[in-house]
């Protein structure tokens, strides 16, 4: 089993002090040091935590320290003026896995999995996209499964 770690909190608490403490490298190397297997990172369109930039660099200090880095988000979300938009980070950052998670700008935390709706033949075609930019990531889809 490996382990990857979530670093979006540690930028959302950077980002509530408005300067760069605590450093998102300096968290990742330390992880990276302590033994986790790679890093992941879930940017979203307002940048509340992780940011363009960060999947940037994440990524990079990822393939230099040798660990993999995943790439979480919501596949359909566009470029704005702060956001890069999720395909032109996949295609930046080239990581090693991208999660697809369902979630919408405005949501606090990702609450709910895929479903099959409207959306399906668009995804299709956009986890294609990715497998022609990124054709060594591995790609999953969120989901939440139910057992009663």
């Amino acid at each position: 089993m490996k382990f990857s770690l979530n670093l979006n909190k540690i930028a959302l608490l950077r980002n509530a002090r408005g300067d760069n403490y605590p450093n998102l490298d300096d968290y990742a190397n330390i992880a990276i040091d302590l033994g986790v297997d790679g890093l992941t990172l879930h940017p979203r369109p307002d940048h509340r935590h992780a940011t363009s930039s960060d999947v940037i660099s994440i990524a990079k200090l990822c393939k230099d320290r040798g660990v993999e880095f995943n790439l979480e988000g919501n596949p359909f979300s566009e470029k704005s003026d702060v956001f890069l938009g999720f395909k032109n980070l996949v295609l930046e950052s080239k990581p090693d896995q991208i999660t697809l998670v369902p979630d919408l700008p405005n949501q606090i935390t990702s609450d709910h999995g895929w479903e099959s709706g409207d959306h399906d033949q668009a995804l299709k075609a956009l986890i294609s996209d990715f497998k022609n930019i990124s054709p060594t990531s591995k790609i999953s889809l969120f989901i939440f499964i139910i057992m009663f």
